[in-house]
């Protein structure tokens, strides 16, 4: 077939719609079957599939005993595929997918949770009766107009359950490995899912999907164990338990926001602008960190965590507390114990940049240069994660001995 238009999704609509009504006289005769093509080729300016455009396509289909080969050219995929009614394998050279009104999908799903859909749907179980055994690499995979890498992904079926034995993407010097299962019966639907991610540089990943971390050049180590009655697409929130870890090496935080991304769901921003008033210039030129760890776990979609801490040069961060994912709320408490010989002391007299503070005292007190400073404050985090309260709930204070240079400098320039 040679058309500047081909569309599919119309043919598929018709061949799947049933025949109603009596029964042409003709189908009662002897008459032959039409005989299944053993080779197809369609070449079209632009063929609809999938609710997408596919542009200057050429596309051959062979059958060769018991299975077919595909080959196809255009755009936006090139590649071939085999399949004999059970495995499907494919290798492609190049996928692009762009999905035009992405907003839409993602407002369509948000409308089906709202309406509480049951467990187990028609299209679950369409879906799970219909999938083959599929084994698919691509090594140039963009989507969205942005760069994903190479894919390699193996699904195998066995009984009830559907095993991803592996979901591996690689960009650049970072990699997603993910591997999981889907068991569906009459009355449960159950999934489970390992995820691990790493890389050299989280920004450089970041970046290639046009997102701005404002963490930069972090090498990172995540790793999480998810299970959750649904599907993999249709998770019951209340019923998702496991584990996360999380682990940056060195990186610079280079704003607020960036921070934010870090931890969302304990709105690192707010505590951050919070920290801002109490503790001047500490973010203001952005923060340098040596390691940012922790781990948690969730349990009927709540996750709780005891072990987040940043030791950053300004100080160290840690926070311990929970995250509801079904009322969207936070209960948390984040103690920050500023690094006092990094030339950032936090002095209790002084909202100006601390070194100037330091000149000040110095030359207020040489004969008794030891100054009170802030060793440590606690903060509440409470309320909705997109708008916490953060207060203030104790500090602790010290003395600390100006070092001999600043005092040294403080009396040269009296």
């Amino acid at each position: 077939m040679r058309l500047p238009e081909f569309d599919l999704d119309a043919w598929i609509d018709i061949l799947k719609t049933p025949t109603t009504g009596p029964k042409p006289l003709v189908s009662e005769l002897n008459a032959p079957e039409l005989p299944m093509p053993n080779r197809i080729r369609v070449e079209t300016d632009t063929l609809k599939l999938g609710n997408l455009d596919w542009d200057s396509v050429n596309f051959t289909a062979r059958r060769m005993a018991d299975k077919w080969q595909y080959s196809v050219d255009s755009s936006q995929i090139k590649g071939s595929a085999e399949y004999d009614g059970k495995d499907l394998t494919a290798n492609l050279s190049q996928l692009q997918l762009y999905i035009s009104e992405p907003e839409k999908i993602v407002d369509d799903v948000a409308v089906v949770e709202e309406e509480e859909q049951p467990l187990i749907t028609e299209f679950d179980r369409d879906f799970f009766n219909k999938m083959p055994n599929v084994d698919l690499k691509i090594d140039d995979f963009w989507m969205q107009g942005y760069k994903v890498g190479s894919v390699d992904i193996v699904m195998k079926r066995d009984g009830n359950r559907m095993l991803w034995d592996k979901a591996n993407f690689n960009s650049g010097t970072s990699s997603v490995e993910a591997s999981g299962w889907w068991d569906l019966t009459d009355e449960t639907s159950r999934s489970h899912v390992d995820i691990m991610a790493k890389g050299d540089d989280n920004s450089e990943i970041m970046a290639r999907f046009g997102i701005d971390s404002g963490i930069q050049k972090a090498p990172f180590d995540v790793s999480s164990s998810l299970d959750w009655d649904g599907s993999p697409w249709n998770m019951r929130v209340n019923t998702l338990s496991g584990t996360m870890e999380t682990e940056f090496g060195r990186g610079v935080i280079t704003d607020v926001g960036g921070a934010a991304k870090l931890l969302g769901m304990f709105s690192l921003d707010s505590i951050i602008r919070r920290m801002q008033l109490d503790f001047t210039d500490v973010f203001d030129q952005g923060l340098a960190f040596n390691s940012i760890k922790g781990t948690g776990k969730l349990e009927k979609g709540i996750f709780v965590t005891n072990d987040i801490e940043m030791d950053s040069i300004s100080g160290d961060l840690s926070i311990k507390g929970l995250a509801n994912l079904n009322t969207q709320m936070v209960d948390a408490e984040v103690t920050f114990s500023p690094d006092l010989t990094s030339g950032l002391p936090m002095l209790t007299a002084f909202a100006v940049a601390p070194q100037t503070a330091l000149y000040v005292l110095a030359i207020s007190t040489v004969v008794a240069p030891v100054v009170e400073v802030i060793t440590q404050v606690t903060y509440e985090v409470k309320g909705p994660m997109n708008s916490p309260q953060v207060r203030e709930k104790s500090r602790r204070k010290g003395d600390y001995e100006i070092p001999n240079e600043y005092r040294k400098e403080a009396q040269a320039g009296k």
